[in-house]
């Protein structure tokens, strides 16, 4: 059992309890529902909180277990560089997800210019792609500007074994933070990033 899905379950299902508690106590307030009606509200809460519960947990571990590579941070220490991949399922189709992103109060200022290349280490090219990742403004926690949209392609390995990934700038325009993920679909036994 994954102990990070787990705790990530776990506090999902707590704040739909918590939620269902504060809307029970709210009825119950100033002559507020009759008490069958309480009760039914209840018993939708604990449906409630056992479903996302699951559902996350399900949803969490099945991220976590096909993550073949992935790598987040800052671009100092990500950006530019040189990865070894190692491919354990040839013959699947993989995917590749490049995020240039901000964080806390970095704001996008203007597009950057991205390659990606991942080859075998024989230099056969599996994947190549230059995109220009436009400035979109954030959504969610702490969303105080603007960050950089994301880039998904998909790739088929034809051997197993190490191959060769790089992200670098085509511009010179670099972003604050990279996430890079590869899924495969029959891995099992994956680990995100810290922090994922």
């Amino acid at each position: 059992m994954n102990s990070t899905s787990l705790a990530f379950a776990l506090g999902m299902a707590a704040l739909v309890a918590v939620t269902g508690w504060f809307i029970d106590w709210g009825a119950g307030r100033y002559g507020g529902w009759s008490m069958k009606r309480r009760w039914m509200a209840r018993f939708l809460t604990l449906i409630a909180t056992g479903g996302v519960g699951v559902f996350v947990y399900q949803s969490d571990v099945r991220l976590r277990g096909t993550t073949l590579f992935e790598v987040a941070g800052p671009w100092a220490e990500t950006g530019g560089c040189h990865w070894t991949v190692e491919v354990e399922h040839p013959g699947i189709e993989h995917h590749l997800m490049v995020y240039p992103f901000s964080r806390g109060f970095e704001s996008a200022g203007h597009p950057v210019t991205l390659r990606t290349r991942f080859a075998e280490k024989d230099g056969v090219v599996l994947l190549e792609e230059t995109v220009l990742h436009e400035t979109k403004h954030r959504t969610g926690k702490h969303a105080a500007g603007f960050t950089w949209a994301d880039a998904t392609w998909s790739f088929t390995p034809k051997k197993a074994g190490p191959h060769d990934l790089l992200v670098e700038s085509v511009d010179g325009a670099v972003p604050f933070r990279l996430h890079l993920r590869i899924s495969d679909p029959q891995k099992r036994n994956g680990k995100r990033a810290p922090g994922y």
